[in-house]
């Protein structure tokens, strides 16, 4: 029985998606089954228990150096760079010319900012393998890590090309470009990215702000729009896109994004800017009721502020109700 006919048997009987790693009885079957577990394990961000079929497999077989390799990616993905290391290289040490292991071997080495040896390796690992899109993807982010602009955008093309389905080199080309002061280019790579990653956030408000800065107005507002649709409970992103809006020159819409930010957040750093803006909005509208209303987050939030309680005062005033302005103003001298 293979692991996918016990992963389907799992689901039938009411199970998760991943089954737990219990589904393999130790002892009984080869390296090849435990490392199969374990990429199943690693494939759904399960390393830990991946990791441990990873050593079963090698327990059965230590000369498995495909089961060392996956152990040291697992290790890489847990953000355990040095243990990550010293597995690649014991797989170096036992095969010098293996590609998967310098190209791994590489990447840790650009983690680490070892960045003369990582370029080595990797031109190396290319030379070797000119279709290796994920090689070319290590040694395009070492080259910008050098800040070598022109031959990290070289390889990170070729690495689209080779991987298309690869979101990430895409997102790094758009940073190079945007490094390169190529706003146009870098927006259309950024474009390209959010096609494959639609979730990422904060590189659509970052595309959002190109497009407003390209004059791109329509393509800024639907992308803004997108953003609050999908996540209506972000107050960050509600700010970030309130601002985008007012580089588009829609403060009425830019105010309606600040108050949601304002009901979903309580940290100071969303509330104050936020509730500035917006309190300045009611009173240009002659709101200023409304206007001392949205202050009163601020006051109660910082009440060691003297601008915001006294704005309070005056748009109290301004909107004639003289009780709560006698409050406001019976608070700020007590």
């Amino acid at each position: 029985m293979n692991l996918a006919v016990l992963a389907l048997g799992w689901l039938l009987l009411g199970g998760r998606v991943l089954p737990p790693a219990s589904i393999v009885p130790a002892g009984t079957k080869g390296a090849a089954y435990y490392e199969q577990v374990g990429h199943a394990l690693a494939s759904w961000g399960q390393y830990q228990p991946a990791i441990r079929n990873f050593e079963k497999s090698l327990e059965v077989e230590p000369e498995r150096l495909t089961a060392r390799l996956s152990v040291a990616r697992a290790l890489a993905n847990l953000g355990l760079g040095l243990p990550a290391l010293e597995q690649v290289r014991l797989v170096l040490k036992a095969d010098a010319d293996n590609l998967a292991g310098n190209r791994l071997h590489g990447a840790l080495l650009v983690q680490a900012g070892q960045l003369d040896q990582a370029e080595r390796i990797l031109r190396e690992v290319v030379r070797r393998a000119p279709d290796d899109g994920l090689a070319r993807k290590f040694l395009g982010l070492a080259y910008f890590a050098k800040k070598k602009l022109t031959p990290a955008e070289k390889e990170l093309r070729e690495s689209i090309r080779l991987r298309p389905l690869d979101p990430e080199p895409r997102r790094l080309l758009g940073q190079i470009l945007l490094a390169a002061k190529r706003v146009g280019a870098a927006a259309t790579a950024l474009q390209s990215y959010l096609e494959l990653r639609p979730d990422d956030l904060e590189v659509g408000l970052i595309l959002a702000d190109l497009y407003a800065g390209l004059g791109r107005h329509l393509d800024a507002l639907a992308l803004a729009v997108r953003l609050a649709d999908q996540t209506p409970t972000n107050p960050k992103l509600m700010m970030g896109i309130g601002q985008t809006l007012l580089k588009l020159k829609r403060p009425d819409q830019a105010a309606r994004y600040f108050t949601r930010a304002l009901h979903l957040a309580n940290d100071p750093e969303i509330v104050l800017p936020a509730a500035s803006f917006v309190s300045q909005h009611e009173a240009s509208r002659g709101r200023f009721n409304q206007a001392a209303a949205v202050l009163a987050r601020v006051v109660k939030l910082k009440p060691q502020l003297l601008p915001p309680r006294l704005a309070q005062v005056r748009y109290y005033g301004l909107g004639g109700d003289w009780a709560r302005a006698a409050a406001a103003a019976r608070a700020l001298v007590a």
